[in-house]
Parts: C-alpha cells; structure tokens; sequence
C-alpha cells in the first residue's frame, strides 16, 4: 500500500514542517499540509476500493445479465441463454408493453428530472450512500436524483422475493410471471410510485416474486450492468450474511432479509451495490443495540429519498430514528409525507421547494398527522415550478406534486 511503502515520515521533520516522501527511489520534499492532503487522498480511495468488487471477465455472472436483459424486454444476441424463449408471441408482446411503459417513464420523467436536477441538486457529496426508507421496488427515483452513488439501500415491507430460471418453467408459468412484472411496471409509469394493495397482488407470484424482477428491470432500463444477485440477511452484529453462510449458522426466526445485487456502469472497473431489505422500521431501527441500527452506523454518510412515505415518519415515535439518520445525512429529497419539515434546523439546513402544498393527502390506513403549517408558509413564500410528478400529488391532478430538497450547510 503506498502509505506504508512509499511515505518515510520522521516526527522531527514533521514538527520541522518538512515531510520526506521516498517514490521509486528518489526523495521529495513536501509541507505537512499536503501530505495530509494526500494521504486523506490515499486512504479514501484505499477504503472505497476495499469495499467494491474489482469486475472480471472471469467473475462476472452471466445468468444475471442475460436475466436482467430478458426481464427488461430489451433485444438479445444469439449467445443469451434466454433467446429463445424471446421468440414467443406472449413473450414479444410482453417486450412490446415494457417498452411503451419504459418511454412513458423516460419522456414524463427522467427527461425533466434530469435537468431540474442540474439546476438545483447541490453537487457535493453525490457518491454518499443513497439510502430510501420506505421504497418499495421504486429505484427508478433513488437512481434518477443519485446517479453517483457507490451503494444504495433500499427498505420496504415487501419481500426481496426470487425469480425462477425461466428456461424451467411452462409457457403458461412464464405468461402469468410476466404479467405480474408488466403490470409493476406499468404502475410506475401511470403515477411514479406503487401502491400497496397492487404490491401485495403481484409480488405474491410464485416464479418471480418480491421486489427483485422490477429492481432488475429498472436498473438494466437505467443502462447499468447487473454482475450478480444474492440472497443476504443481517446477523446480529449489522453485517450482511450471504445465504450459504446463513444456513451454516443457525436460522433466526426474526431474520431481516434481504437481497444484493452487484452492478456496474459501463467501462466501470469496480462494482457498485443496491441492497434491497424487508423491514419495518420503527423508533429503535437506528438504534446501535438492534442489527439494523449497527449496519446503518457502519455506512458512510448518507443522501436520502423519501416519497410517498404514507406520513408515517411524521409520528412522535420516529423523532428519535430521524434524528439518528439526519446526523449523517448530506441531502434529503422528499414530498411532504416524510420527514416533517420541523425536524429541519435552518441554521443547519439549506431548503428548497418545489411545486405545490396546500394540506397532505387523506389517505385510508395512513396516520391522522396534521397539516405542516411551517410548510405551507414556506411554499407560499419561495415555492419554484415543478416539472414532473412526485408522490401522492398525483393523486390531486396535474400540477399538484410538491418536492423539497434540502442539504446540509457544513
């Protein structure tokens, strides 16, 4: 490692404001606050490579990208080990309505998200942890606002699920599988958020359950790589334990589960990560005497979405969760059914809002939460255009969504 073969440092040349840096045999001279400079340097990029996979020919998982590329409907070569049942009629047509929903998402939203995002996302700390509590399969919004991100966490109540090889099962499996994924896809399209009620329905498909098929459909859509996806779950300790390992040790009937995928960007050399969990957080979940409170206090620095969050963060017992999280948080996107807008200190934070909030949505089996009075003040007072939809004001109609983000001033 460069720091520990190449850097000879003495304390007297240090106090003497003279470091000697030793680099293929010749000798420099540079101020101590360079060499912090660069080491901080050295150790950064040290630890992010730690924590990524190095992407290999040899170790890449081919069933993964074939997979992704087949459940995205997008055209396959000869040599993809789903080509053939490409060719069906039910399979073509499948193909034909993932691709309408896939350019409605694209032109209705990612056309306008990208250059809102130019205009007014703060640039630092863009490779932050993308953490979206409460998301369901919805990646499309944590990758459109943090494209940079090393690794991504996503928690819902759904399961992480499984997808059958589809070389295994029958023309009718296959059909009826597929048309659970479609009919995902094309609520994502119709609204840009997932209902409950239609989540539990087709999750609940035997040969391609959970969040897992629409995960990989939206990250392959995006124009990322899929390497791998793995069954994991959280110990007790908050690390991730890969499924193998897990039956090996003995079976924890309250087990968070989860799933990994390992991704890339084209002509990436290292990997980045999405772990999806099935949780449902409450007061203690950031709290370093559960697993999930270990794993979150092991992260880096985070950059959070929340959308559609039903208000349920809005209730007093979350104030300590929240108050965990923002610590170490850099930016927030969100509507106003997350994260109440008091918890945000202005002498702490930079605001922005966006589009319209005249009162939340009434919603059935949501919390009775009041309006947020600081909130329509401040939308009233500095609330700029929205160009797209986000969350529950599309339920109000046209023009009705509202959208802040807010960032950190240190």
């Amino acid at each position: 490692m460069l720091i520990s073969s190449d850097l000879l440092i003495s304390k007297t040349s240090f106090y003497s404001k003279k470091i000697l840096l030793r680099k293929n045999g010749t000798d420099y001279i540079i101020k101590p606050l360079l060499y912090i400079f660069i080491s901080f340097l050295i150790v950064s990029c040290a630890s992010t490579d730690s924590t990524r996979k190095l992407i290999k020919t040899e170790d890449s998982n081919l069933y993964w990208r074939d997979l992704s590329l087949f459940l995205a409907g997008l055209p396959l070569d000869e040599k993809n080990q789903f080509v053939k049942l490409s060719q069906s009629a039910s399979y073509k047509a499948y193909a034909r309505t993932i691709n309408s929903y896939w350019e409605k998402i694209d032109s209705d939203y990612l056309k306008k998200v990208n250059p809102f995002k130019a205009e007014f996302m703060p640039q630092k700390s863009a490779a932050n942890t993308a953490f979206y509590p409460l998301s369901g399969a919805d990646f499309v919004n944590l990758h459109a606002f943090y494209p940079d991100a090393v690794s991504n966490i996503m928690v819902g109540l759904e399961p992480p699920g499984k997808i059958t090889d589809p070389n295994t099962l029958s023309p009718e499996q296959l059909k009826a599988g597929l048309n659970s994924i479609q009919s995902m896809v094309g609520e994502m399209a119709s609204q840009n958020y997932f209902t409950r009620k239609r989540m539990k329905r087709e999750f609940a498909n035997p040969h391609f359950s959970g969040t897992s098929p629409v995960l990989l459909i939206f990250m392959t859509r995006l124009g990322l790589n899929i390497d791998s996806w793995q069954r994991v779950e959280l110990d007790k300790t908050g690390k991730l334990i890969s499924e193998t390992e897990t039956h090996i040790a003995n079976k924890n009937p309250d087990k968070i589960e989860a799933v990994r995928i390992y991704y890339h960007k084209q002509n990436e050399k290292y990997s980045r990560d999405l772990v999806f969990f099935k949780m449902y957080i409450n007061e203690n979940s950031a709290d370093t005497n559960t697993p999930e409170g270990k794993f979150f206090a092991s992260q880096g620095n985070f950059n959070l979405l929340l959308k559609s969050a039903e208000y349920v963060l809005q209730l007093p017992i979350y104030e300590k969760f929240i108050e965990t999280i923002l610590r170490k948080t850099d930016t927030v996107v969100q509507d106003d059914s997350a994260i109440p807008y008091s918890a945000f200190n202005k002498a702490q934070w930079n605001s922005n809002v966006f589009g319209v909030y005249t009162a939340r949505a009434r919603l059935q089996n949501t919390p009775n939460v009041p309006d947020q009075v600081d909130l329509q003040n401040e939308f009233n007072l500095n609330a700029k255009m929205l160009p797209f939809k986000y969350g529950y004001g599309v339920l109000k109609g046209n023009n009705k969504s509202n959208l802040m983000i807010l960032a950190r001033k240190n």
